[in-house]
């Protein structure tokens, strides 16, 4: 737990902000305690680090990314969308049925990663400013 939270804390700042999405950084208290409840993650390693990451949180049927991460350097090469996948199948062979998982407009990356999964976009959230 302590590399993904170290790995949270070095991606936190390259999460889009918006009034319906926003990523907390997540400590090791946090980590442990979701750990508890039966929160999964997948990971990618090199070496002794781990360069991308995701959690997922899961009842019977169910599976929700809570976030995937990837370190910056290793961006573009398609560990992030390796990790989601690895969740996808690990968790389907457990009998879930329904993955689901939010990402901002601005977050092309994860939204392309998800696309390749399979997944369907199913709802958006938009927000608007007062203009002054």
């Amino acid at each position: 737990m302590p590399a993904v939270a170290d790995l949270d804390r070095q991606t936190s700042s390259d999460y889009p902000e918006t009034p319906a999405s926003r990523h907390d950084e997540v400590g090791l208290e946090q980590l442990e305690a979701w750990l508890d409840e039966g929160l999964r993650y997948f990971g990618a390693w090199v070496g002794e680090r781990l360069v991308a990451v995701t959690l997922v949180a899961r009842d019977a049927e169910r599976a929700e990314t809570e976030f995937t991460a990837v370190a910056q350097e290793h961006r573009r090469r398609g560990l992030g969308t390796g990790v989601k996948a690895l969740s996808v199948l690990s968790l389907a062979e457990r009998g879930v049925t329904l993955f689901g998982a939010g990402g901002a407009a601005g977050n092309i990356g994860i939204l392309r990663a998800c696309e390749s999964l399979g997944y369907v976009l199913t709802e958006r959230w938009v927000s608007f400013d007062r203009d002054e």
